[in-house]
This record gives structure tokens, sequence and C-alpha cells, in this order.
């Protein structure tokens, strides 16, 4: 027991372990995960434990009879399970002890787990016949000396761990590498419409500002300067360049700092590893880049025991992320200085054009700069979002997605997971991705599939981030609506069934991705979009049955009536949002409010009586002027105009002065403590007041 085992897994009933190791905890699989992986070691007893022995989980945990280890409630239908393939895919060694590969989803996760079988070891009696070897051999290596030699042998090492060694699977020590390749147009299309990323390529561009690969982001410097006495955040919106800015920022850092650590698996044992290396360079300046920094918020929970003197954080994330943990952020007294990244400076428009006419990818041969700037809102989202709905492109995208999706359903299903799950930014490993499509991902065939690694990269056991846009433009474009409807009511069931022990924020994240009206409409194609939406949020509420109950469900369901214009539905269904908010404790109300104003002033728009019609907008923005500002708030504020046009010959003079007065009100409440912080948000706030001022002449 003193050898550094990571974790215990037994068939056995008894607490054998747990006596001769008193540090250990006894679970077993309907045990609440509970943070485990920074918790102290667990012994997982998969067929049930004695120490948890009454007559429920007798019923429902403990494996005796040949019909209880065929039912759904075992070890492979927990969350457990999820955990031990993880175990598998991140240990140094796997020992078998007495074990006897009884189960043919272990034996296939043994098979196709790349590079394990050198680490996989059998201990099996002395005495065992020469098929009983060979049927382990298959899987690892064969120790036929039984258990008390094991014991012996093992007892006689010393297990000493060297403190002036650092040694992390979790979190990865960034050091620059000198690259004399040279960039080729393949490489820009890549990561440009695939978002695979040559570090190699992008570092050398980089350090020499070359624009030849990626733009140099001008807010880099920023960063660096700031991030010697400050935490740093740096956020954008979907698709807007934040991955890369990352990796643009490491070389740079490193001109400057030495121990800069890339954390990025949310489920190993990170805490424990970057305790360690706080320990060893406790005298140096350490700086933790971390993307999508909501998935380790157990970090935040331990700063008190760190020296913040020496430690920096430098964390990314997209803005909406961001906002819900700056509470967090704020109760744990964590101070940082916040960088938006979603709007292009005029140099890096200029770079940008520069980059994609040498692979001669445009679609348009206008004033680019005027169009980047006006009609893509200096936004690269906005750019990608033109340049992929290119014919050229999309046929590029057809000829490498349609073997993949054709070749069978099995494959397809994994395929429309992945690229759901990148689209939200999420990190996906091998475990994750059979608990939310099928563990036929552990087979070898798929991952040497051709046009599967065409599409995906796999990198030490996780599945390469894409770029957003890609996958939401292949799920869009090449998916039939009826199959993604199918696909994310089947993940958001498998998560829902977890209880909510057994769910960690990356769950919690995916399956709130699953009632966003904002997500699914960005998904279903323009043909018969309207249709698909009310059918995925009528097949949603039957799927996951508390949704009747939940005020926010019933919002998103009648924003899907209002892309339809039912106006009177969707106001059935605000009603029913209002409803259920009530009966709910410091419920905001803000997001309903948003959409109700919304909906009065469609309303108004479609009101034949002025006088009528002009009480419902003024219901409207009454509505809008008491939330507070948003991105949410200012998309409304375009109806305004709409209005206006729509009613304008209809209304008197009284009237159009009480209509420019509200718009006057309108303007000044979002100049109200305005600061520009270079964000998406804040261009959509002026261009809304570049449309009051033109309203107002």
């Amino acid at each position: 027991m003193n050898a550094p085992w990571h974790r215990f897994y037994t068939t056995n009933y008894d607490n054998t372990i747990e006596k001769i190791d008193n540090d250990i905890i006894p679970v077993d699989t309907t045990s609440p995960l509970d943070s485990i992986e920074i918790k102290s070691k667990r012994c997982v007893h998969l067929n049930g434990y004695i120490g948890n022995l009454t007559l429920d989980t007798l019923d429902k945990s403990f494996k005796l009879t040949e019909g209880s280890y065929l039912d759904n409630t075992g070890f492979l239908y927990s969350p457990w399970y999820t955990v031990f393939k993880r175990d598998l895919e991140r240990c140094s060694a796997l020992v078998f002890v007495g074990y006897s590969l009884y189960d043919i989803d272990i034996e296939r996760i043994l098979v196709n787990i790349p590079n394990l079988k050198d680490n996989t070891y059998f201990i099996i009696k002395s005495d065992a016949t020469e098929n009983e070897e060979f049927s382990f051999k298959q899987f690892g290596n064969v120790f036929k000396i039984g258990v008390e030699n094991f014991s012996t042998l093992i007892s006689s090492n010393n297990f000493v761990k060297n403190n002036n060694c650092i040694s992390s699977l979790s979190i990865n020590r960034y050091d620059h590498e000198f690259n004399s390749e040279s960039v080729r147009d393949d490489d820009i299309e890549k990561l440009l419409f695939f978002g695979s990323l040559n570090n190699k390529l992008l570092e050398s561009d980089v350090l020499f500002k070359a624009n030849s690969y990626v733009i140099f982001r001008d807010r880099i410097n920023d960063v660096v300067d700031v991030i010697e006495d400050s935490n740093v955040i740096v956020t954008s919106e979907f698709c807007n360049g934040k991955t890369i800015f990352l990796y643009e920022c490491l070389p740079i850092l490193n001109k400057r700092f030495s121990n800069i650590y890339i954390i990025d698996d949310p489920h190993s044992d990170y805490i424990n590893d970057l305790i360690s290396i706080c320990s060893i360079c406790q005298h140096e300046k350490i700086i933790f880049v971390i993307d999508d920094y909501f998935q380790y918020v157990s970090i935040f929970e331990y700063l008190s025991s760190f020296n913040k003197d020496n430690i920096r954080f430098l964390l990314f994330s997209r803005n909406e992320r961001h906002e819900k943990q700056k509470k967090l952020l704020s109760d744990i007294n964590f101070s940082y200085k916040e960088f938006i990244i979603d709007i292009l400076t005029q140099n890096e428009i200029k770079n940008i054009i520069n980059l994609i006419d040498s692979i001669g990818f445009w679609n348009i041969e206008s004033d680019k700069y005027n169009f980047v700037y006006h009609q893509c809102e200096r936004q690269i989202s906005l750019l990608l979002f033109n340049i992929f709905e290119s014919d050229h492109i999309k046929n590029k995208i057809k000829s490498i997605i349609s073997n993949l999706i054709d070749e069978n359903d099995v494959i397809k299903n994994i395929t429309v997971v992945e690229l759901y799950l990148c689209m939200l930014d999420i990190k996906i490993d091998f475990s994750l991705l059979s608990e939310l499509s099928s563990n036929a991902i552990y087979d070898s065939g798929i991952r040497t599939n051709p046009s599967f690694n065409a599409i995906f990269n796999i990198k030490d056991g996780m599945f390469v981030s894409k770029s957003g846009m890609f996958c939401q433009k292949v799920i869009k474009n090449f998916i039939e609506p009826d199959y993604t409807i199918k696909t994310l009511l089947t993940i958001a069931d498998r998560i829902n069934a977890l209880n909510s022990y057994n769910r960690d924020v990356v769950h919690d994240e995916i399956l709130k991705s699953c009632f966003k009206f904002s997500t699914i409409e960005r998904i279903l194609p323009d043909n018969d979009k309207e249709k698909n939406i009310i059918s995925y949020y009528e097949r949603l509420k039957r799927t996951i049955k508390w949704l009747i109950h939940d005020p926010h469900f019933w919002l998103q369901y009648g924003m899907g009536f209002i892309a339809v214009n039912d106006l009177n539905k969707a106001q059935q269904y605000l009603n029913n949002a209002y409803a259920k908010a009530k009966r709910r404790e410091n419920y905001t109300l803000d997001s309903i409010h948003t959409q109700q104003a919304r909906l009065y002033i469609l309303q108004a728009i479609d009101c034949k009586d002025i006088k009528n019609s002009l009480n419902i907008f003024k219901q409207g923005h009454n509505l809008l002027i008491s939330i507070q500002n948003s991105k949410y708030k200012y998309r409304q504020l375009y109806l305004y105009d709409l209005y206006f046009k729509n009613k304008k010959d209809s209304l008197n003079k009284d009237q159009i002065d009480l209509f420019l007065n509200l718009c006057k009100l309108m303007r000044k409440n979002i100049n109200k403590n305005f600061t520009d912080n270079g964000s998406s948000e804040s261009y959509l706030r002026n261009k809304v007041v570049a449309l009051f001022n033109e309203i107002l002449k």
C-alpha cells in the first residue's frame, strides 16, 4: 500500500484494503463522485461494499446473483465507469491482481487504448496453465508469481518522491522550440477552416511578427506587461480567436518568464500537481495558463494555500462563461485585469486581409477593409462566417465529411457529438465522448479511419479542439436536422440521467447548451429552421420531463415561437415563464423581460390601431429601460428603427414627438456609465447609438 497508487478497483465486497490503509476511502458504484480528483485515494467496490450494506443497497448496488450482473444499475452504467476509463487513459501503470477479465467492455478498452498494453501488468498464480497465461498476454505483461510474491516484491521497493523533479501528467511546462519550417498555403487553410494549429509555425510567426501564418494581436503586449503584477483573464465571443491568442501569448511570455505551465486536463489530479510545482518553484515567478477556466473552478477554492506573490494565472474564457464566474472570483478575492479581444484593430484588419489574400480565399473583390470593418463588424467570427458560406469552402468540406457521415451510424453519431462539443469549446477525452455517444470510440478501427483523422486530431488522449465555426457549419450544412435533433436529445437525456452529485461543471455546461435557443438555432439548416426548432423543444420537454417546471425552458420555447412569428403562442409561453419564475426565490427576470419587450414591440408593429400600437410599444420600452445594459438588451433596440419605419406615416406629430422622446431616453440610458472595453458588446452598443442618432436627426 506504500506504492503511489492513484486508485484501487475491486470486485470484492469486504473492507480488506481499507483495513490495511485507513487513508483509503471506500465507495461503491452508487456513491457520488464528489470531487474525486482532488481528494484522498479511493477504493471502488464494483460489486458493492459491505460497509454500505442496507436493504436498499442490497437490491441496488450489490451484485450477488446472475440477474443482478445483467441489470443496468452496475459499474458499466455508473459515472465510476467514466472515471475508470479516464484512469486507464492517464495511468503510468495498470496492475491487475487476481482478476479474470470476465467483462467484454473492459477487454475492449484494454485492447484499444493506445500504448496501454505496455503499461498493463497481470499478477496471476504461479501454476497457471498456458491457456490462462495466453489469455492475459493479449492485454499486457503477465507475471506468474502469485499475490504473496507480488506483495513481497513491491514491498521491497522504496517509493521516494524527488522533490526537485517536476513530473506531471495534467500540467505541461511550456518551452519554446526553434523551428525552421516554412509556412505553406495548406497550413493556413487547415488553421482557418479546420482549426488545426501548428504550434511551431505559430511560435516562429509570433516571435518575428511575420503575420504569414497568424496575425499578431496587438493586445498580447498589454497582457505581457501587466501579468508581472496581476492575474489576467482574456475573453471573447464564439470563434473570435481566443485559443489562438493564448498560444500567441506563450512564446512572448517565455522571453520574460521561464516557469510557464499549461493546465489542460480538467479530469486529472491537477490540484496536487499545481501545489507540487508551487512548492518546488516557490522563489520563482510561475504563470499558470488555462483555457476555458470554468472547467477548473476547484483551483480557486485552494488559492488561500498558495504564495500569491510568485503565482500568476493567465485565464481564457468565452465572455458569457466569464460573466457567470465573476461572483465566485469576487467571493474569493481573486483580483485580475480583464482583456476582451473581440474587435480587430485597424492594423489587425489589414494583416488578416493580407493573410487570406495569400491563399486566394476571398469571395468578394470590393473594398475588403470596409467589408471587414463594417459588414463583419471587425470580428474574426463574422469574417469566417462569410468565408464558410462560399461554394468553394462548402464543396471542400463536403468532400472530407461525406465519407465519414455516410459510412455507418456509429461513426456518424460519434462525429456529430464530437463536432457539437468542439463547437461549445469543451475539452474532449475518450471518456466523455464514449459517455455521450458510444464506447465504439475505443475501437482502433475508428481512430485509424482516414476520414476521421482528416477531421479530428488526438493528442495525449484528448481530442484537439477544432474551429468552432467549422464544427457549426458542418452540422448545419451536412447533417440532416432530424438527426441533429435526435443526437442533442440523446446527449441531454444521458447527462440528465446522472444525478447532481455525479455531474461536473462540464456536464452542466453541455446540458445547458441543449436547452439554449441561440445554440439550437445556430446548428439547424435555414430550410424549415423554424419548424425544426419548435419540433426540438416539443420533444425536449418530453425527454427531460422536469423542464415543464423550469421558467428558463419556457423562455427558450417562447423564443422559438417568436422566431416563427407566432406571437400569440410566444406570449402564452412567456406568461408561463413568468408564472414559473415567481415560484423561484431570487430568480432574476431580466432574460424574460428582454424577450417580453421584444415581443411587445413586434406586437406593436403588427397592431393596426395606431394608438394601441404606441401603447404596446411603450410597454416594451419601459421593460427595456428597466433592465441592465447588455448585448441581449442592445439587440432589441434595432426594433425601434423597424417600428418607426413601419408606423411613421400613421403617427401624428404628437405621437412622433413621443416616440422620439422615448428614443432620447433610451439613448441616454445606454450611454450612462458606459466604457468602451473593445468587446463585441461595446461595438453593438455603439451601433445602436448611431442608429438612434440617425432616427433623431
